[in-house]
């Protein structure tokens, strides 16, 4: 841990700071929660007065157990409250770079490594070489890391795509498709998607880029082409929005959604080599997918020489799905060179989980048929 600006804790756990307290946030929470992880959080910043000033375990009492950390309106006061040194931010406050840019570099010049739920920062050297370039140079500056984690884009849009391809020969194409239910999105989430807005709107808002759904697919799609060795020469995306004759439930903070407006929409992101499509990613957004054909779950389909079709049944929880995903990334970033990174740079198996030992045979047991006893050594 050569980047840690101060001493190991003496837990040997990884302290962190959760930057966006809401739902992806929450998870976040829940899953460091006492004794879940590797991972303290010892710090929280959101801008929303009404979380700003309570305790974590105020304001989340069953994800949040005894995590007596008070929740700072700006990094900097988070930062003034620290009383031990830092190695990671957790960030999920949005999505554009245009907005979070800046509080990435804040944290990055705190000597802190960030990992990133925002969407783009999967892989923004594609869209955004400027920003990327500048997010890359104070990372180096300043001796730490940087990555955009989660499920989607981070696992099954990418990490999992290439996993599966370890045993799939000489790929023709490459199929990815995951079929989710939306309930309990957020306003922001929703109004990237267009949920509840008139069809011919939704039409309007996605000429303008307002409407944009999932936001990933134009940085894993090159992405995992490029590990994979696949030309193409653009990426097309479509969207396909459903509504229905009756009141739907947004089942979160959205509310009821009107009959006949947007509801559910399928996208997809095709990666085209000529007139030869060689990807398709495809997202389906319904609050209730077996209404229509579909079940809840993640699909890869790679053809091959070695063909590989692999399924996540029930598919990956979103919110929670983003939280597993950074808290991994931050595992994988803290001894990583420094700069922008991302998820596919990171060791298959993963960050070691639980302390710093292997397993050997046990020398007063020595293995015999049906029985192999073990003891841990320090590693």
């Amino acid at each position: 841990m050569a980047k840690i600006k101060g001493k190991p804790a003496a837990d040997g756990k990884i302290r962190c700071i959760v930057w966006g307290c809401g739902q992806v946030g929450r998870d976040i929470i829940k899953t460091i929660s006492p004794g879940r992880t590797y991972m303290r959080i010892v710090g929280a910043v959101d801008t929303d007065p009404k979380k700003t000033g309570k305790l974590i375990s105020d304001l989340y009492p069953e994800e949040g157990n005894n995590i007596d950390i008070p929740i700072s309106s700006s990094f900097e006061d988070c930062l003034k409250r620290l009383n031990e040194p830092v190695e990671v931010v957790f960030h999920q406050t949005e999505s554009h770079l245009d907005v979070i840019g800046p509080e990435l570099e804040e944290a990055m010049k705190a000597g802190i490594n960030v990992v990133a739920a925002s969407e783009v920062m999967h892989y923004p050297t594609i869209r955004h070489p400027e920003a990327a370039a500048s997010l890359d140079k104070v990372a180096e500056e300043n001796g730490v890391t940087i990555t955009g984690a989660g499920v989607n884009p981070g696992f099954i849009f990418d990490s999992w795509v290439v996993g599966m391809a370890k045993m799939a020969a000489d790929l023709g194409h490459v199929q990815v498709i995951r079929s989710m239910n939306p309930s309990g999105m957020g306003p922001g989430d929703n109004a990237h998607v267009g949920m509840g807005l008139e069809v011919d709107e939704f039409h309007r808002q996605v000429e303008k880029g307002i409407v944009q759904g999932h936001l990933g697919f134009l940085e894993s799609l090159p992405a995992v082409a490029e590990r994979l060795g696949i030309n193409i020469d653009r990426v097309e995306e479509s969207w396909t929005p459903i509504t229905e004759d009756h009141d739907v439930d947004s089942g979160g903070p959205v509310g009821m959604l009107k009959a006949g407006t947007v509801c559910g929409c399928t996208q997809e992101a095709r990666g085209m080599d000529g007139d030869v499509e060689r990807i398709s990613f495809k997202i389906l957004m319904y609050y209730e997918p077996e209404r229509y054909g579909y079940e809840i779950a993640d699909e890869v389909i790679l053809d091959g020489v070695m063909p590989v079709h692999a399924k996540i049944k029930p598919g990956l929880k979103s919110k929670l799905g983003s939280a597993a995903g950074q808290i991994c990334a931050a595992g994988d970033i803290i001894n990583a060179p420094p700069g922008l990174r991302s998820v596919l740079d990171d060791p298959y198996g993963g960050p070691k989980r639980g302390g710093d030992f292997r397993y050997i045979t046990d020398p007063d047991n020595p293995p015999k048929p049906g029985l192999m006893k073990l003891i841990k050594q320090p590693a």
